[in-house]
């Protein structure tokens, strides 16, 4: 079974998902780098969260729900489980090699 942390985090990869998926619906040209751009996030970080491969720190976890939640309810809940878990920067062993 999935941690809180784990959770947390995977409910906002998968909205993440979602949220890139329909962008690029609308407008085609709506890159992974405009979407890293607009989360604040470096385009291989956000491409390595998307991917599974990575997590975020929670100030991360922050700024992304931030901007992909636009119903204020649901944000607040989410910012809320953020900050009950202990979300943390993890490496993956890849990185450690």
């Amino acid at each position: 079974t999935l941690s809180m942390e784990e959770d947390v985090q995977e409910f906002i990869r998968q909205k993440a998902i979602s949220y890139l998926a329909d962008a690029q619906k609308k407008n085609p040209k709506f890159s992974l780098r405009s979407f890293a751009t607009k989360l604040e996030l470096q385009a291989s970080n956000l491409s390595a969260f998307l991917n599974g491969k990575r997590s975020l720190s929670k100030n991360s976890l922050e700024t992304v729900t931030r901007q992909i939640f636009s119903n204020p309810e649901e944000r607040k809940y989410i910012l809320a489980k953020i900050n009950e878990t202990d979300v943390s920067t993890r490496r993956s062993e890849k990185e450690l090699l």
